[in-house]
């Protein structure tokens, strides 16, 4: 009996279904185990004859899936089995480049929804796994977060390890790894690194920052760094270099360039305007050559009434961050019995519902997007739009503070727009005569009519070029949104003729 090998090349959303029927390779459990093909005489080069009678070498899988019932019958007489720590004897076994990998099913299970899901459908994956497009380096430095030599450090320590294991964590969806991995390279990555791989994993909060740093900079993109970024994001940062430095002999400030890059870079300007409108000079660039102070932290939680202490924080959060605010990390704060005293922070010092509704944008991309990404928060959001709604509503307007407020009229049309914007690109990606078969191809042709079409989009869902090395996350962050949406039709804040 010989086993198969599966190709699982890392697409763009590796597909475990494929495993269901492949037969056994299976042993008695064991601690992971790491052989080259070279020092392992039964197993030859995959690029020789593949895996020979590797079922027969570990075992029977009959008797090995008998051993297996027959221990956990034997374990149920025996008392109750804890929850949590009675494991099986499954592997998944993994071939890179030539080198082979061990290790405990369970492990993929417990930390990864999508290997969880798969795994209960097939029961195990008994065919050794492919994998070309990596290399062993990067498989060992992820395998490392699952079975660490110390329990005091990482074993990883280098940019490329934690690189590699961001993208792996990414792609097979083990989101606490992929935190553990943004905390790391949040302090070992450059500005251009955090650009490239903020774009290719959807890392929503290094692009913004990665803008700002790489055009504060003395020196310009260099060749190699030129080779790794995209064309588009090349044109952004040159155009902006040269609108802020242009004429200038001292360094523009962290706000000047800030408040350039959100207007220009994170939010570009529609298609339909003048194309012969030029470039604003520098002159036009707000040069207050005041000093940014300092970001201040968020408060850990928000008590209901909230203290002083906790609204100051607040409050020097919101200033600070006031052009560009980081909500995802305020969303954090944020539970079902504090969303009234949240909003009224947000009314009293923000900018989100303020300043002529020139930052609401920002805010609600913040709201649909964290919904889009986590189904979770939705009965959040919608409380939260729901409340502000109803603040605007009955907000008098009767002095100069709340004249500035946006209108609940304007607050609903801007969740509206919203999502028109993305129910368009829907419905041609949806289409039952699409002009593309292929997804990539049907993606970029729905969102290229417009840029600021294409940047409200990836303002909802990500980046288009995330999306599509990752149709999973477009499908499953497309259901959230749209679960999200039906939910604020239902609480009357979006008319469904909107949907």
């Amino acid at each position: 009996m010989s086993a198969t090998l599966l190709d699982l090349s890392r697409s763009s959303s590796p597909s475990l279904e494929s495993y269901i029927d492949a037969s056994d390779i299976e042993s008695e459990p064991s601690s992971p185990v790491l052989v080259t093909m070279e020092d392992h005489q039964p197993l030859p080069s995959v690029a020789d004859k593949g895996i020979q009678n590797a079922t027969e070498a570990m075992g029977d899988p009959v008797s090995v899936d008998s051993r297996e019932t027959d221990e956990m019958a034997y374990l149920e007489t025996l008392g109750t089995k804890d929850e949590r720590y009675v494991f099986t004897g499954e592997f998944l076994v993994f071939v890179v480049q030539g080198r082979v990998y061990r290790v405990h099913s369970y492990l993929f299970a417990a930390h990864s929804p999508q290997w969880a899901e798969n795994l209960a459908t097939a029961g195990c994956i008994k065919n050794p796994i492919v994998l070309d497009d990596i290399s062993p380096a990067d498989m060992s430095a992820f395998l490392s977060m699952l079975y660490p030599t110390s329990m005091k450090e990482h074993d990883a320590d280098t940019y490329e390890e934690w690189a590699a294991i961001l993208r792996l964590a990414t792609t097979w969806q083990f989101h606490d790894i992929r935190d553990f991995a943004v905390n790391e390279l949040e302090y070992l990555a450059s500005p251009v690194e955090k650009l490239v791989l903020g774009r290719e994993n959807d890392v929503q909060d290094w692009i913004h920052p990665a803008f700002v740093a790489l055009c504060m900079r003395d020196g310009a993109l260099t060749i190699e760094e030129f080779r790794s970024l995209s064309l588009e994001d090349i044109r952004i940062i040159t155009s902006a270099r040269e609108a802020l430095w242009f004429k200038r002999l001292d360094t523009p400030t962290r706000k000047q360039v800030c408040s350039y890059v959100s207007q220009y870079a994170q939010c570009p300007r529609n298609e339909e305007e003048d194309a012969s409108e030029s470039e604003p000079e520098p002159d036009a660039v707000d040069l207050d050559d005041e000093s940014d102070s300092e970001s201040t932290s968020l408060p850990q939680t928000l008590s209901v009434p909230a203290t002083t202490e906790e609204l100051k924080s607040l409050a020097g959060y919101l200033y600070a961050n006031r052009i560009f605010s980081d909500y995802s990390a305020v969303f954090q704060i944020l539970n079902t019995s504090n969303i009234r005293t949240f909003c009224d922070a947000l009314m009293n010092f923000g900018t989100a519902l303020s300043d002529e509704g020139i930052h609401v944008p920002y805010f609600m991309r913040a709201v649909l997007y964290r919904g889009a990404c986590q189904s979770d928060f939705i009965p959040l959001g919608v409380d939260l739009l729901c409340t502000l709604s109803c603040i605007l509503r009955d907000n008098p307007r009767s002095n100069a503070r709340e004249l500035s407020y946006i209108t609940e009229e304007t607050f609903k049309a801007e969740i509206a727009a919203h999502v028109a914007a993305v129910t368009s690109v829907w419905d041609e990606m949806d289409s039952g005569h699409p002009a593309y078969d292929d997804f990539e191809l049907r993606l970029w042709r729905a969102t290229s009519a417009q840029c600021r079409l294409r940047a409200t989009f990836e303002g909802l869902l990500g980046d288009c070029n995330y999306l599509v090395r990752n149709q999973t996350a477009y499908t499953e962050r497309s259901d959230n949104l749209r679960a999200f949406i039906a939910a604020l039709c239902e609480a009357e804040v979006l008319n469904k003729d909107h949907t």
